[in-house]
């Protein structure tokens, strides 16, 4: 599939009915719920400020250099192949996982594939349910994730089957700090801002209902349009190799958090 771009226009294409679950009565596909706490009251997240953000009159210049200079996120990850919550309504765990994988790599760490589902599978008491993505922050803070090799298979639910160091392993893949990426009026800023610092997130939005890796690039579309790239965990075929990019508007994140330090580990 080529090159994609959401936006106002062709977002309900990216809407289908097929697919969707419900849970508490709120529809939603992938199983990311909205978000749970006001702006600033993450328990695990601090907020960032407007001193945080790049002005707009800057984007474009800035944009074309890093196109210049090849210094994107997405450069960084050129082989790095998108994963495939298959079916699996874990999006608020693939989400997060990803964009932790992506920050071992700017961080300049071996690739580890980890492991979503140990991550979402406690926070829905490994039933096939969504969740609030800040279930599975605190989760990521508190535990980690686990190296993918450790579970029995691809998307198991079944934690007695995985390897029995299992729980140990994880905690040598835990986020140390968070950024709430959510300004009131200015998030796309903030998400613009944060492609330019080559900060990946997590974001989820509300018409999708669904979480995705994000920030991995950002285009000067012309006229004042700009869009921001993404991974999403709906495997090779999607996209650009799981690659996408959100207009603004659509590209507004609902929840957005960006990963800033992760503790390393060796492997």
């Amino acid at each position: 599939m080529p090159y994609l771009l959401i936006n106002d226009d062709n977002y309900l294409a990216h809407t289908s009915t097929v697919g969707y679950i419900h849970f508490g009565g709120i529809r939603l596909l992938g199983g990311c719920l909205p978000r749970k706490t006001a702006f600033g009251m993450c328990s695990v997240a601090a907020p960032i400020s407007e001193a945080d953000l790049i002005p707009r009159s800057e984007w474009p210049d800035r944009i074309r250099e890093k196109d210049r200079e090849h210094t994107w996120i997405k450069d960084l990850i050129e082989d790095i192949d998108p994963m495939d919550q298959d079916g699996l309504n874990y999006c608020h765990g693939y989400g997060p996982t990803m964009a932790a994988m992506i920050n071992r790599r700017i961080q300049n760490q071996p690739h580890v594939l980890l492991s979503a589902e140990s991550i979402a599978g406690p926070v829905t008491r490994w039933r096939n349910d969504g969740a609030y993505p800040e279930d599975d922050l605190q989760q990521f803070v508190e535990f980690g994730a686990c190296p993918a090799s450790m579970m029995d298979r691809p998307l198991s639910r079944n934690p007695e089957k995985w390897d029995k160091n299992w729980e140990t392993e994880r905690l040598k893949y835990r986020v140390v700090e968070w950024k709430d990426g959510l300004i009131p009026g200015k998030s796309f800023d903030a998400a613009m801002s944060g492609a330019l610092r080559n900060r990946i997130g997590a974001a989820g939005f509300v018409w999708w209902g669904h979480e995705v890796c994000y920030g991995i690039h950002a285009q000067d579309l012309g006229g004042g349009k700009y869009s921001i790239g993404g991974i999403n965990s709906w495997g090779k075929d999607y996209g650009e190799n799981g690659r996408f990019y959100l207009q603004e508007g659509k590209g507004t994140p609902d929840i957005h958090y960006f990963y800033i330090e992760q503790m390393k580990a060796a492997g």
